[in-house]
């Protein structure tokens, strides 16, 4: 999907994530704007963790400066055990 931010608006990216007991594998939320086409700027991530067995929310803050785009990944670090992701969500914030 292209073009489809407006340049000078904040969106938070956020997600809910999990783990099973005894997980050691790790997950983190990344975004960026670099979708192939230029200017690029924005390059954004959470920090590498494993989610606790009950649920957390990772969120990030992202501003539209250079171009309508972004690429959101939910990426993963190997190791034992499962992350479940669920309710990804963008959403324009108001400041």
């Amino acid at each position: 999907m292209y073009n489809k931010l407006e340049i000078g608006k904040t969106y938070e990216i956020s997600c809910f994530a999990k783990s099973e007991p005894n997980t050691t594998a790790m997950f983190r939320l990344w975004c960026h704007d670099k979708a192939g086409i230029s200017p690029y700027g924005m390059d954004i991530t959470t920090k590498l963790k494993t989610p606790s067995t009950e649920g957390e929310k990772f969120k990030l803050n992202f501003k539209a400066e250079f171009n309508k785009n972004i690429r959101i990944h939910l990426q993963y670090k190997t190791g034992q055990g499962v992350i479940e992701i669920s309710d990804v969500r963008i959403s324009e914030l108001k400041i």
